[in-house]
């Protein structure tokens, strides 16, 4: 603020400036947390299968 007017200065210009980070990261968090899969699946066991060694 002081290249473009000497002696102006925003109250607290740190500390909003923080703020907004905060809640930014707060709703990228938010999205990534709706985005996963409510329920977790679990592994199947392997089905059986026909290995052929020739030696």
């Amino acid at each position: 603020m002081d290249w473009f007017l000497p002696g102006a200065a925003i109250a607290f210009s740190t500390e909003l400036v923080m703020l907004t980070y905060l809640v930014g990261h707060a709703l990228l968090v938010a999205g990534l947390v709706k985005a996963m899969p409510r329920h977790r699946w679990t592994v199947a066991a392997p089905a059986p299968s026909l290995v052929v060694v020739e030696g």
